[in-house]
């Protein structure tokens, strides 16, 4: 009950945290399979929460066990949205063994034909490319098959880019990659190590078309490529496969902007991108900018506690920048509601109707349409960077 609420919930506030959020290849996903999602992990915690959003089939995922030992009810929460508490390994012996544990829990997980996702990478870096991966899923799926072998386990690839990790408004791209049935893997005599190096070979190859296959030294010449590509109606997808294509071809592009100016239209909640998109801007997207800044901004000033408390609470909190859009996107949902609750018991008790809140709401997603058009605007003195 408490997931299926928060998932309704988050799917709300994900809709206005992105202005797209693309997802490829969800037919791929088994029905009647065990399924272990591999993902790369560039933010805090948006991949679990998103992908659970926009899948049927209930997801699971690790979290930090010392999580559990905050308080019961805490604990509680975190077993009712299908978290499976994960050790530190520097932590010990017993740690060790509690991860032991951990691993016939995901097997558990899975043979229920519930969906368990693992961040193969290990950390979080809000890189683009694929990072070194480790065994654990591979060590997971043995298991599963050594205790039920007749188990078709499918390891599917899943790809996180997104547009811009740290601006609201941004683009996010999901490709579910091909399923590999891990048992075809598995060989007379093979041990964890062994299926582990095959099955991670094999994954690796699956991921070559799921994420950008860049190098570390390519990285700002893609990230330049990439938002150079942008355009009014493209998907990010198309967007960041192009630039892809470009630099595999040889392309080069000035890279000083991300050095240099980066941070400075971050504060401005703003990205290269968005200068891009700003030398396209029409006559009727002026139109636009002019006839609704009295409706967008009236709908602002009435969600301006949330958005705005959202953003100067999560700067304050934050140390490290892979933490900041997961958390922004928590404070706007509980704040939000609380806004939302207000209103609607005053409506109700106070004039016995609902329609306060709807009007609210209707101003509100006309000024999330009208200000992200308003950035765009607002990026053209910058176009000088590109």
């Amino acid at each position: 009950m408490v997931y299926t609420f928060l998932k309704i919930l988050i799917r709300i506030t994900l809709q206005f945290t992105y202005r797209r959020v693309e997802i490829v290849g969800r037919e791929k996903i088994p029905k009647d399979k065990p399924v272990i999602f591999v993902s790369n992990h560039p933010s805090a915690y948006l991949e679990p929460i998103i992908l659970a959003t926009w899948i049927i089939r209930p997801l699971s995922f690790l979290i930090n066990g010392s999580y559990w030992k905050v308080n019961k009810v805490f604990a509680w929460f975190l077993d009712q949205i299908h978290g499976i508490p994960i050790f530190k390994s520097e932590e010990g012996y017993n740690t060790i063994r509690d991860n032991e544990q951990t691993f016939q829990n995901c097997v558990d997980h899975i043979m229920k034909n519930k969906l368990l996702i693992i961040f193969a990478e290990g950390s979080n870096n809000q890189v683009r490319r694929l990072r070194p991966i480790k065994k654990g899923f591979a060590h997971i799926a043995f298991k599963a098959i050594e205790q039920h072998p007749d188990a078709d386990i499918q390891i599917i690839p899943v790809g996180f880019c997104y547009s811009d990790p740290n601006i609201m408004r941004g683009d996010t791209s999901i490709i579910i990659g091909d399923p590999i049935a891990a048992q075809s893997y598995l060989s007379d005599g093979d041990n964890t190590v062994s299926f582990a190096k095959k099955l991670l070979d094999e994954t690796r190859l699956v991921f070559e078309d799921l994420l950008p296959q860049i190098t570390k030294e390519e990285e700002d010449q893609f990230e330049m490529l990439m938002h150079k590509q942008a355009a009014f109606g493209k998907s990010f997808t198309t967007q960041w496969k192009e630039a892809e294509e470009m630099l595999a071809n040889g392309a080069e592009v000035d890279t000083t902007p991300i050095a240099s100016h980066a941070k400075m239209l971050w504060e401005q909640n703003l990205s290269f991108a968005d200068i891009v998109k700003s030398q396209q801007l029409t006559f009727w997207h002026k139109v636009v900018l002019v006839l609704g800044f009295i409706p967008a901004y009236v709908g602002k000033l009435l969600h301006y506690i949330p958005l705005q408390y959202s953003h100067t609470l999560t700067r304050k909190l934050i140390k490290r920048n892979e933490f900041y859009l997961s958390l922004r996107v928590a404070i706007v949902m509980f704040t939000m509601v609380i806004l939302y609750t207000i209103v609607d018991l005053v409506s109700w008790f106070a004039f016995g109707t609902f329609w306060p809140p709807l009007i609210l709401a209707g101003f509100g997603l006309f000024a999330i349409f009208y200000f992200d058009l308003f950035r765009i605007w607002k990026a053209r003195k910058y176009q000088d960077l590109i």
